[in-house]
């Protein structure tokens, strides 16, 4: 979800949840926030949805554990869309909030905030997709967007006046998520979010539609990909493709798990776990922070097993055929941010090749620009 796209969810959200606070928390154990047990849309509970056609509809369902009830969001999004849902305790530093969820697909899912003030904090999720997980969100984990929310009052987040949690799959397309009841548990409480491991660029999981696309020349040469459910839970693209002769193609892929770009400062180089049925060779590409283009030398793949094909950043050249309009010529190499990557088939005619992970060689990546950890 684009930047824009998800203040003006915000706001919606903001504007819809009525600011009433809870007692705060006492104790020691884990207590709930929200328990499932009845919706009252306009109340408690309420729905956003852009003007473009999305929709959003909740039931409360069985829960996976005995006795307990669940939320079910069945949506539609068009560009985006929500739902709020009024709690009844706060959420203080050093807490955290604890929920299990499955979802019908991989699914990245924006978790949202609301205090009394309509200010707002979120963290994404993501969700593996077909069987429960349970997830646990420390308070410190959760950050303002970098962008203000119009009509909120001044100032910082406030947990002590937490109010309201909403959820809102991060991605345009038709989902079914279902949430257990919303947990507050004290500290200490290691994150679990499904987020990518350190040092991963790209792994598969919840990558959306608007997270990759082909380039390809005008002679005939075409290429295609999709991301597959994997074996063990992991996912992986799978790409298809046709190169004719003196022709060229491709896929750009974004870089992280959303559109903050990473710092792959830290990082040696790239490596790739590839697969393909006959021997091919590949090419990796990026833009750095300076906007120049790069290449890889070509990387040899061969048949069989997963393989892992590597690229020293030492190895990179600026890319002799292209270079966007923004590059600045003659800038060193800057790694600081980079958004996307490109992978290039070299090897002519109608091939296949599988990838299902790529990170970087030498060091762990940082958080993205903005990223809580």
């Amino acid at each position: 979800m684009s930047r824009t796209k998800f203040a003006a969810a915000a706001l919606l959200a903001a504007l819809a949840v009525p600011w009433s606070g809870g007692p705060a928390c006492a104790g020691a154990v884990a207590a709930q926030l929200r328990p499932w047990t009845r919706l009252d849309p306009g109340v408690d509970c309420g729905t956003w949805t852009d003007g473009a056609g999305s929709k959003v509809a909740l039931a409360v369902v069985p829960a996976p554990l005995p006795g307990s009830r669940a939320l079910r969001m069945d949506s539609d999004i068009v560009q985006w869309a929500g739902a709020w849902f009024a709690v009844r305790r706060t959420l203080p530093p050093g807490e955290a909030l604890r929920f299990r969820a499955r979802s019908d697909q991989s699914l990245a899912v924006n978790v949202i905030l609301g205090d009394r003030g309509r200010r707002q904090d979120l963290h994404i999720v993501r969700l593996r997709g077909g069987r429960w997980q349970t997830f646990i969100l420390p308070e410190s984990c959760f950050k303002a967007p970098d962008w203000p929310t119009p009509g909120s009052d001044p100032g910082a987040f406030d947990p002590y006046g937490l109010v309201s949690v909403a959820f809102s799959p991060a991605d345009p397309g038709r989902s079914a998520l279902e949430v257990g009841p919303l947990e507050e548990v004290p500290a200490p409480a290691r994150p679990r979010d499904g987020g990518m491991e350190p040092g991963t660029v790209q792994d598969f999981l919840a990558l959306p539609r608007t997270g990759f696309g082909p380039f390809s020349d005008a002679l005939g040469s075409s290429i295609a990909l999709t991301v597959e459910h994997g074996a063990r839970g992991a996912y992986e693209a799978r790409v298809k493709y046709l190169l004719v002769p003196k022709g060229w193609c491709g896929v750009w892929i974004r870089a992280g798990q959303d559109w903050r770009g990473q710092d792959w400062g830290r990082g040696s180089g790239l490596a790739v776990e590839a697969r393909s049925r006959s021997p091919l060779r590949l090419q990796l590409a990026f833009n750095d922070a300076n906007q120049n283009a790069y290449l890889s030398p070509p990387l040899e793949l061969e048949p069989g097993a997963w393989r892992v094909l590597r690229a020293p950043f030492a190895s990179f050249r600026p890319n002799p055929y292209y270079q966007p309009p923004h590059a600045r010529p003659g800038a060193p190499l800057d790694l600081g941010r980079v958004d996307t990557f490109n992978l290039s088939p070299l090897t002519p005619g109608r091939h296949a090749f599988e990838v299902r992970l790529v990170r970087l060689e030498g060091g762990g990546a940082p958080p993205a620009q903005g990223q809580a950890r």
